[in-house]
């Protein structure tokens, strides 16, 4: 299923997403994202359109000097919160992954704003993402990488 085969009611609504992602309103993002779900729209469709573009407005903003950094780190963690309520639903073998991507922040850096918008689009564009978190040693994730057998 595409964005083109949806409803004007369902475009709606990833419409809705995604303005409440840029905007960084979690309620209505929760909310809609919970509708999304309830509404049986496919959970695929949202993370790979409502999410990327939500991104994309955020640098947009962020680059115009409207958004700062702690506008950056609450959409990060708003686009994981919505990702996992989205993927949460997602029947197991609906998406196709392409590859594993192994992904932290290495050792001596503490914030994970970047990683987590790159881990949310890449999961969007259909990896599956290992994320380590934060402040990791880079053999750690080297190692990491060599085990998942898909590099």
């Amino acid at each position: 299923m595409e964005i083109t085969d949806l409803s004007p009611h369902q475009r709606g609504l990833l419409d809705t997403l995604r303005d409440a992602v840029i905007n960084i309103d979690e309620n209505a993002a929760r909310e809609t994202a919970e509708r999304i779900v309830s509404e049986k729209i496919d959970s695929t469709i949202a993370l790979k359109y409502s999410i990327p573009d939500a991104a994309v407005k955020i640098g947009e903003r962020f680059d115009a000097g409207d958004y700062f950094l702690p506008h950056l780190v609450m959409a990060g963690d708003l686009m994981d919160v919505v990702s996992a309520i989205l993927e949460k639903n997602l029947e197991a073998g609906k998406i196709e992954r392409k590859k594993t991507i192994v992904i932290g922040t290495v050792q001596g850096d503490m914030h994970s704003v970047g990683k987590n918008i790159v881990a949310t689009m890449l999961k969007a564009g259909g990896f599956a993402v290992q994320d380590m978190g934060v402040d990791v040693p880079s053999l750690n994730i080297i190692e990491k990488a060599k085990k998942s057998k898909r590099i």
